[in-house]
């Protein structure tokens, strides 16, 4: 008899106010947590790692283009340290707390819509618009800030609500609204919401609107100040070496009001229809539909787990009796009212420095704070137009697991690109186990996804030891295809430039003769390359690196680590294990040093264990070194096995007998068996 109360008032806490927070986070974990292992450092992670690991000038860093920014990375980094996993937890810990003062503000303004609160803020959590939750180190950072921002908003409604606590409430507000306006100009727009928040929450007591207005100014008045005198000293009295986002927009309306005006309402248009509608069409993309793929199917299992449980919470949740009674909340409009107004305000940085949600892979940052707007909008539309409130539950519950789905199927790329990264680093540190000092890697084309050159230069100096507080870079990477277009091709390295990269305040120089070729082509499949003259009868050779191979100074690469010490294994997880790649990184390398005994050993343990290549042509170290050892057995083996596999490889292959036989004096059979082998693969008619 007693079970059932108990029972009663169980289910009356679980589907409770009390419970929101920790559903919220459920969702996060689902969307985003599940991935947190096998995440790692990305983009512009990787400057501020190798910052941290040489005890780097973090004010210096940022003096660039954020100076306010440094604070939280100082205060990071003493108990994040390297660590992908405990970056990647902070990060979704601060975007738990974003969420959470985005919905504390709702509660405020609008405490009889309990509902549409839990509902908005569920699907703020995960709104499908910004997906660069994995790049954790950066928005770690970006996430506290907007908790700042709600903080600010929250505690400037609970000052107008709490006569009593007013200036300290104020004062706190305040306080927060400068630390977050001070380090970045993402939230800068929605501080434009302050006076419409204050109208709603404003004591009626005032009998005219002009009282009320009155009231209104004068609490917003300290806010605005702040802000206005803030982007006066951004705009105006700070002058950065390289300022990331000037306001392109203001001096196209000067220069040319028109066609800025033109321009500007086509980027409005665009956005607010990429923010509200198209960036949905991810979810129900028929090519994710995939029933051979484990990924595909989990995305989509993910859709479902998330839309039941989402669905069930919302349906079932019960609000105190000082909530939602007899009469619901009828203010629907004004949420969808206060919801545009939110969208387009919180896009004026970005529309002012002539930035564009949907154009550019990293530019959905900038659709960060039109997450309130759009989930304002979305949920007042649907509580406007749906009756039921079961019907309304399942559109959303439908609509946050579709989002659940599409996070999980970017985090899942994500995922991959670090595999992709962790084999690259540690493949180069077993081909290259050191570097001299202002060595360039050339590569061509991108060789992440998600890394550009200038992060993966940061990372290769985390890779390498590198002198703490050093005021350089002892190494970059360069693009050859991105080199051209500005002017530098394959004749000018030829003839020998200095070569320039810069990660903020640390530069890199370094002479195009003192470059190491690289080949990292993903959709080949094959292990890192370090390209020489050696390799120019390879068939798939990219279009500059042809032309550059005379380029790749191979005296650049030491054949052991001046101090013995693996990568940090708390960066770059531990050494994976010793498979193919490994033992053509090191063959590779010995072979560079005419080692061939070792090239030989190490042929024979990856036989001996079953490995082989997915790319024939990384035979190659290996029949040199047979030749060389007078294994004329397991060479042409090899040869043959390589050219049965792909024929392409005749003139490399041709090559290799060439190179190798040419300083080897050889008996008559040894001869016989050069001409049977190389007739069969057709270097000479038989």
């Amino acid at each position: 008899m007693q079970l059932r109360p108990r029972l009663k008032r169980f289910s009356q806490f679980l589907f409770s106010e009390k419970t929101a927070p920790f559903t919220f986070l459920v969702v996060l974990l689902f969307s985003f947590g599940i991935f947190i292992p096998t995440w790692g450092f990305y983009f512009d992670d990787w400057p501020m790692i190798h910052l941290i690991q040489s005890r780097g000038d973090i004010l210096k860093h940022y003096s660039f283009s954020r100076p306010f920014a440094a604070w939280t990375d100082i205060f990071l980094k003493s108990f994040l340290g390297t660590s992908p996993i405990a970056w990647q937890t902070a990060n979704l810990l601060m975007r738990w707390a974003a969420v959470l003062g985005f919905w504390w503000c709702l509660k405020l303004i609008w405490p009889l819509a309990r509902k549409q609160a839990v509902a908005a803020a569920m699907l703020f959590a995960i709104y499908p618009v910004f997906f660069q939750q994995p790049i954790a180190v950066t928005y770690t950072h970006v996430f506290l800030w907007y908790a700042l921002y709600f903080l600010s908003i929250g505690l400037m409604i609970a000052a107008v609500q709490n006569p009593r606590w007013f200036y300290r409430f104020t004062l706190l507000s305040l306080l927060a609204a400068a630390v977050h306006i001070l380090s970045v100009e993402y939230f800068w727009g929605l501080e434009l919401l302050r006076p419409v928040l204050l109208w709603l929450v404003v004591s009626e007591n005032p009998v005219t609107w002009q009282q009320r207005l009155k009231k209104v100014l004068l609490t917003w008045s300290p806010y605005l100040a702040l802000l206005s005198s803030v982007a006066f000293w951004r705009f105006f009295g700070l002058k950065l070496v390289d300022d990331p986002n000037p306001p392109k927009m203001l001096f196209a309306l000067l220069e040319s009001p028109l066609t800025a005006i033109k321009d500007l309402t086509q980027t409005i248009l665009r956005d607010v229809l990429h923010i509200l509608l198209s960036t949905w069409s991810r979810a129900i993309q028929p090519e994710t539909i995939l029933l051979n793929s484990i990924s595909s199917l989990a995305s989509w299992g993910l859709v479902i787990l998330v839309a039941v449980f989402a669905g069930w919470y919302i349906v079932r949740f019960q609000v105190s009796e000082s909530g939602e009674s007899g009469s619901s909340f009828s203010g629907e409009r004004k949420v969808m009212i206060l919801g545009v107004y939110a969208l387009l305000v919180s896009m004026i940085p970005a529309w002012v420095a002539g930035r564009q949600v949907h154009v550019g892979m990293y530019s959905d940052r900038f659709a960060l704070p039109a997450m309130v707007g759009a989930s304002l909008i979305i949920s007042g539309v649907l509580f406007s137009l749906i009756t039921k409130w079961l019907n309304k539950a399942i559109i959303l519950a439908l609509l946050i697991g579709l989002s659940s789905g599409i996070h999980f199927r970017v985090g899942n790329d994500y995922r991959k690109d670090w595999i992709n990264q962790r084999n690259f680093y540690w493949q180069l540190y077993w081909r290259a186990p050191e570097l001299k000092p202002y060595t360039a890697l050339l590569s061509e084309g991108g060789i992440f996804k998600f890394t550009t050159k200038y992060s993966i230069s940061s990372a290769i100096n985390v890779l390498y030891p590198v002198p703490e507080a050093t005021t350089d870079l002892p190494y970059w990477v360069f693009e050859l295809d991105d080199l051209a277009d500005g002017g530098i091709d394959p004749e000018k390295l030829m003839r020998g430039v200095d070569l320039r990269g810069t990660s903020q305040a640390l530069p890199h120089t370094s002479s195009s003769r003192d470059g190491v070729l690289i080949s990292y082509l993903r959709g080949r499949n094959h292990c890192l390359w370090v390209l020489s003259l050696d390799d120019a009868d390879y068939p798939y050779l990219p279009y500059y690196s042809a032309l550059t191979l005379e380029l790749s100074n191979l005296d650049r690469i030491l054949p052991e680590s001046s101090t013995n010490m693996l990568p940090d294994a708390t960066i770059f997880g531990p050494e994976p294990a010793h498979e193919w790649c490994y033992y053509f990184e090191k063959a590779d390398l010995a072979r560079q040093f005419g080692d061939w005994e070792t090239v030989r050993n190490l042929g024979d343990q990856a036989l001996s264990l079953g490995f082989g290549p997915n790319e024939s042509y990384e035979w190659v170290p290996f029949i040199e070194g047979y030749i060389h050892g007078r294994n004329w057995e397991m060479a042409s083996m090899l040869t043959i096995g390589a050219y049965g596999n792909d024929p392409n490889l005749k003139q490399a292959l041709c090559a290799v007998w060439s190179r190798a036989t040419k300083t080897t004096s050889l008996s008559p059979n040894e001869q016989q068996t050069v001409n049977s082998v190389t007739s069969e693969v057709g270097c000479i008619s038989p």
